[in-house]
């Protein structure tokens, strides 16, 4: 701003439109008075529009406006196109496809090729192709195919909008009649650590089959080099028990046959093994040297450990050494008919012997306990039994209400996330936690909550766990 015609400059700023001359009238901003140089910003605008803009100014005589520029926003960025092109030189094993980017939605084109499933609407976490980047039309090689089987595809694109897929394509891989042909059966009879898995060879081909069985692995479309169970030679259905499987864990499976002409597999086929043990005979808890579980609370991102380190001998009695990372007592814990019970111990005092879940339980079954090294007791109370928590089923739900007090502090290794305030407030006893604590029988302890008058504090999931044989 130059002059001011002789009348106080009351505004000035910048008027636009997506037409010559703009005026006030349209959009504009606003930007302080008076003379001098001033900045504007402008928003709004919509994306590759041209706009016409005039500086301007406001006294009491009228409003003046500046010479007139002119510029275009830039294109916006959404995800590229692309298209999936026919498939051609399909054989037992391989094919070609490729794709076509026509438009790279504003950003440049990083990665592209066909990813492809033996199930509809494959994507980047099934297996793809990398050929190249950038525009234009792209030819993809397909290698490691199932004979006689039927495949997905789709073409993608991926720029810093994210992944774009083409059309989906179908297409059923050539027979060789030299090689076996087999199916693969669904899993069944899935436990913890074991699965009933199978198949049935249809067709031995030109010479006989002289082996025959299932793989398995934790990526897609095993094969004989990852693990293996021979079930037999010939042709006809069949099935085995694969154990040592890892519990809660997703698994691939495929049947696979072999012949003098070399190996057909089946289609693969997906199981997951289950999380929850039968309950234990002598107690709640799993007690053996080298046992740990890891726990992890939602108000701090370090994970605690809590470890079987040993044993000892305590009034007659072999009982387990129970190290809770972060804990003031070293605890020994015995199981029993009844439930598990356990000795507390620090410095030279032993404390009797306490039972702290009771198993089996009812839901209202309750008993007076020693949670703290320091004379008070609290009820321990079952509220219910074929719970769920998080991820894991058929828990058994124990609830205790301990006071808060200068001469107590829970048996957690996650006191010391609160304030001193509330740890040593003391109201006689009415104000405490109320602690909420979900077991499985043959796991342990998979979770637990603890609530202040009424707010929930925190919660801790069992994230991982290791049981010895």
């Amino acid at each position: 701003m130059t002059t001011d015609g002789g009348s106080a400059v009351t505004v000035r700023g910048v008027c636009w439109s997506a037409s010559p001359n703009p005026t006030v009238a349209n959009a504009h901003t606003s930007d302080g008075s008076g003379l001098g140089a001033f900045t504007s910003s402008i928003t709004g605008l919509t994306a590759n529009t041209k706009y016409y803009v005039r500086s301007y100014a406001t006294n009491s005589v009228g409003t003046a406006y500046g010479n007139e520029i002119s510029f275009t926003t830039g294109q916006s960025i959404t995800s590229p196109t692309v298209t999936t092109n026919d498939l051609s030189n399909i054989a037992q094993t391989t094919a070609t496809c490729g794709g076509n980017v026509t438009s790279d939605g504003g950003s440049v084109v990083t990665a592209r090729g066909v990813c492809w499933s033996t199930t509809e609407q494959p994507t980047l976490s099934n297996y793809h192709t990398s050929d190249g980047t950038g525009l234009g039309i792209f030819t993809s090689e397909i290698k490691d195919l199932n004979q006689s089987t039927t495949y997905y595809l789709r073409a993608y694109a991926v720029n810093s909008s994210g992944i774009a897929y083409g059309n989906q394509k179908s297409f059923i891989t050539m027979q060789n009649v030299n090689l076996p042909i087999v199916i693969t059966f669904f899993p069944n009879n899935i436990t913890m650590t074991s699965a009933v898995l199978g198949g049935e060879v249809t067709s031995e081909g030109t010479t006989p089959v002289t082996e025959r069985g299932v793989c398995w692995s934790l990526l897609e479309n095993p094969t004989v080099n990852d693990n293996k169970q021979i079930v037999g030679s010939g042709p006809g259905s069949y099935e085995t028990t694969v154990q040592n499987l890892t519990l809660y864990t997703h698994y691939y499976t495929r049947a696979y046959a072999i012949n003098n002409s070399g190996i057909s597999y089946g289609s693969c086929k997906e199981f997951t093994t289950e999380n929850n043990p039968p309950p234990p005979s002598d107690g709640i808890i799993p007690l053996s040297v080298g046992n740990y579980w890891v726990y992890l609370p939602d108000i701090t991102s370090q994970t605690v450990t809590i470890s079987i380190t040993g044993t000892i001998m305590v009034q007659g009695e072999t009982c387990y050494k129970w190290y809770a990372q972060g804990d003031q007592f070293e605890w020994y814990y015995l199981n029993k008919s009844d439930g598990c019970w356990a000795y507390g111990y620090n410095g030279p005092y032993t404390y009797p012997p306490d039972l702290l879940y009771k198993y089996p339980a009812l839901t209202g079954d309750s008993w007076l306990t020693n949670w703290i090294a320091v004379p008070v007791q609290t009820t321990m109370i079952c509220e219910g039994t074929n719970l769920t928590f998080d991820k894991y089923n058929e828990c058994y739900k124990y609830h205790f209400f301990l006071p808060i007090g200068k001469n107590s502090f829970m048996v957690t290794p996650y006191e010391k996330y609160f304030s001193d305030s509330l740890r040593n407030a003391s109201v006689n006893g009415m104000v405490g936690y109320d602690i909420y604590q979900y077991f499985i029988p043959g796991i342990g302890m998979v979770g637990w909550e603890t609530w202040l008058q009424g707010s929930k504090l925190y919660t801790v999931i069992m994230t991982e766990y290791h049981l010895n044989p």
